[in-house]
């Protein structure tokens, strides 16, 4: 969900709520903490993963329920395990065995990327030396979510 639209940030997690599509996320995700609260009472394991653009680690219920029961987050990077794009993931559990899903840091990964592969934004300077980008016909497919349309 873009962030313009819904207006989440790190001090408003649950976004604007007046727009039904962010109500409804919101419901999403409450529903998921309570699933997560219900595994851990019946003593499971649980993994729950999310992209790095995800804002679900700030929701409140699930701060809270990383207060309450220890929480174990790891991030990776999707290039590591044969994705064509870098792009970065993060799982949480209640086991620590999850900490192996962690490759470390992403280097050399311009190489790996495919090359000749279009590239989605076009990079200049004005005429102040300020960078600046612009996007191309590629940038559409390159989002997160995009893949899923409803």
């Amino acid at each position: 969900m873009n962030m313009g639209f819904s207006k989440r940030s790190y001090l408003v997690p649950l976004g604007n709520t007046a727009q039904k599509s962010v109500a409804d996320s919101n419901i999403l995700a409450s529903r998921t903490c309570l699933l997560l609260m219900m595994v851990l009472a019946l003593n499971g394991v649980f993994v729950l993963e999310q992209p790095a653009l995800s804002w679900f680690e700030w929701f409140p219920r699930f701060r809270d329920l990383c207060k309450k029961w220890k929480i174990w987050r790891v991030s990776w990077y999707m290039l590591h395990y044969g994705a064509p794009t870098p792009k970065r993931h993060f799982a949480y559990s209640n086991s620590p065995c999850i900490r192996r899903f962690s490759r470390g840091k992403l280097r050399g990964w311009k190489k790996k990327v495919l090359p000749g592969a279009p590239k989605s934004a076009h990079y200049y300077k004005d005429a102040k030396g300020k960078k600046c980008y612009v996007g191309t016909k590629f940038l559409k497919g390159t989002g997160s979510g995009t893949e899923f349309h409803t």
